[in-house]
């Protein structure tokens, strides 16, 4: 670990707290947006329970996807 001249107290860098801070948030953000697109098909069962309305919730949940990840 690198140290101030002879002295054994490390070096604090300026902004380390801010950046763990901003990489702890994206990283939720992105656990949270896969956890929703993983269970997303257990919500519409849940929401629609006749057969007919799946397919089509489904439909738009894929259409969705595409159109976020074309923006």
């Amino acid at each position: 670990m690198p140290t101030t001249g002879g002295s054994k107290t490390p070096i604090k860098h300026k902004g380390e707290t801010a950046a763990i801070i901003v990489c702890w948030l994206l990283g939720n953000g992105c656990l949270f947006s896969w956890n929703s697109m993983l269970t997303i098909e257990d919500y519409f069962v849940y929401l629609f329970p006749v057969n007919g309305e799946l397919p089509f919730s489904l439909c738009l949940m894929l259409f969705g996807i595409i159109l976020s990840y074309a923006l």
